[in-house]
């Protein structure tokens, strides 16, 4: 599970953030996001994925960087690729 937060500063367990409301649903927010840290930024979360190998790191601006090192950035916004 996550390191302890003195350990990854500048970061921030995603699950922290997210809650929902339906009872029966509940466990959801801690399955999906519960290896997730939110930081600052792209140079943070790969400093801190050298120090806390397995988890995954999202930025502010919507980069989201895998334990295997796959890099997604940004948001999707279909109709503004060269195929559309």
């Amino acid at each position: 599970h996550l390191a302890a937060p003195g350990n990854l500063e500048n970061a921030q367990p995603l699950v922290s953030l997210v809650t929902c409301d339906h009872p029966d649903l509940a466990h959801l927010p801690a399955q999906l996001f519960g290896e997730t840290l939110l930081v600052p930024d792209l140079t943070t979360a790969r400093r801190l994925a050298a120090q806390a190998p397995g988890l995954r790191f999202i930025t502010a601006q919507g980069e989201l960087l895998e334990p295997d090192g796959t890099l997604t950035v940004g948001a999707h916004h279909a109709g503004t690729g060269i195929l559309s």
